[in-house]
């Protein structure tokens, strides 16, 4: 059995497919929007922000994102927070150092001394 997948891009706005749709971020008042918008829409969406823009001030942002090529990269999203193997897992840390009654937040970074002991004591590599 042949199996043909076609992708096609469509821009939120227009609802017209087309290969030059790119999905664009936003912020405005604290909430982040995305939208994909093809070239046409995009410079209507920009020329009607321009005089905005051009009053606003600059501000860091604590995520920077660009536009994405395709819809699959669009979509994906990254945990919040990764372990490697190799790292120890922060709730055996905590359960560690509390049977130790070893201080110890029960949320948030665990104490560099406190995962330095753990590893020390699993006889693990840091």
């Amino acid at each position: 059995m042949a199996r043909h997948v076609e992708t096609y891009f469509v821009d939120d706005l227009t609802q017209e497919r087309s290969d030059d749709v790119r999905t664009h971020s936003f912020e405005l008042d604290g909430v982040s929007y995305e939208i994909d918008l093809s070239a046409a829409s995009y410079e209507d969406l920009e020329s009607k922000l321009a005089r905005f823009v051009k009053a606003a001030r600059r501000t860091p942002s604590a995520r920077r994102t660009r536009s994405r090529k395709t819809l699959a990269s669009a979509r994906a999203r990254v945990p919040a927070a990764t372990f490697s193997d190799a790292e120890p897992d922060p709730a055996e840390i905590r359960k560690w150092a509390k049977a130790r009654k070893i201080a110890v937040p029960a949320r948030g970074r665990i104490p560099r001394s406190v995962r330095e002991q753990f590893v020390e004591a699993q006889g693990m590599t840091a």
